[in-house]
């Protein structure tokens, strides 16, 4: 499966969670509205974007490597430029 169709159904899974106790208060077009928002809202918002993030399992990486400099300079983590630790 991948990656975005795994994404989608966890994005579809949440929206499902969070309509259950409304679904009786909504015609079907406004439960329709509704899944429709929510989903935009979910992976968008950077907070709720990055708690998806979390929720799916981790990328594979498809090929290994050497990492060149600039690639390394964008995985410094901690921000101070030192990229000893990622590429020796």
């Amino acid at each position: 499966m991948e990656r975005q169709d795994v994404e989608q159904q966890v994005l579809s899974e949440l929206v499902s969670e969070a309509m259950k106790p409304y679904e009786r208060l909504f015609t079907e077009r406004g439960r329709a509205v509704m899944r429709e928002l929510l989903e935009d809202a979910f992976a968008t918002h950077p907070v709720t974007a990055e708690l998806l993030e979390q929720l799916l399992p981790p990328k594979v990486v498809q090929q290994s490597g050497k990492v060149g400099k600039e690639d390394a300079a964008a995985l410094d983590d901690q921000g101070d430029g030192d990229l000893s630790k990622i590429v020796s």
